[in-house]
């Protein structure tokens, strides 16, 4: 049902992904500068070298650097066994703090070093999060504006869940999903939109 669905919806997420139909300017702004972006950034040899090593695509490992480069926080989490992931976030700033989150301790010395920061969080299956802590976890990043970016959807529900999850739980911001990779961005500044993109 769900590639028969994607097959259904295929025009309207191209026509997305080029900026046909959207109206806001964040949102129009973020997908064609930093979705969509098709230039090479000079991190690009390491993040592809790393993705390669890793369970995870180059396009993928491209795109958390991206969003990671663009919203640029001092402290950033990750709650995922993955080397790509932690190369991608690295390459953003030499300043930036890169925090494993593997238990709940280590989540809550995580959102205290952060302090009054947007917190940033890059989440995959791999992450030795149960499922309850892990939403728990995206739930307060969710309440204290911050940036979640779920990875390698594609490949396991446990993903998936969660950002239906997200999605659910979201009064205002921005959700952005091509079905293997969400951005989800809490903004109390920002209207409450979904965007199924093709990238």
């Amino acid at each position: 049902m769900k590639a028969l669905s994607l097959y259904l919806t295929s025009f309207n997420r191209y026509r997305r992904s080029r900026g046909f139909g959207v109206h806001s300017p964040f949102a129009y702004y973020f997908i064609k500068r930093v979705i969509k972006e098709h230039c090479g950034y000079y991190s690009y040899p390491v993040i592809n070298r790393a993705a390669d090593r890793a369970d995870m695509s180059r396009s993928e490992a491209r795109l958390l650097f991206r969003v990671a480069n663009y919203f640029n926080q001092p402290v950033m989490m990750v709650a995922a066994e993955n080397a790509a992931a932690m190369t991608a976030l690295q390459s953003v700033a030499s300043a930036a703090t890169i925090c494993h989150v593997g238990s709940v301790d280590d989540g809550m010395r995580s959102m205290a070093a952060i302090g009054d920061n947007r917190p940033f969080l890059y989440v995959d299956p791999s992450s030795l999060l149960g499922d309850d802590e892990l939403k728990s976890l995206v739930t307060d990043i969710i309440a204290r504006q911050g940036i979640v970016v779920i990875g390698r959807m594609k490949r396991c529900n446990r993903s998936r869940r969660l950002f239906n999850d997200v999605e659910t739980a979201m009064k205002r911001g921005m959700t952005f999903s091509n079905g293997t990779t969400a951005v989800v961005i809490s903004d109390d500044k920002l209207p409450r939109q979904r965007f199924s993109l093709w990238f």
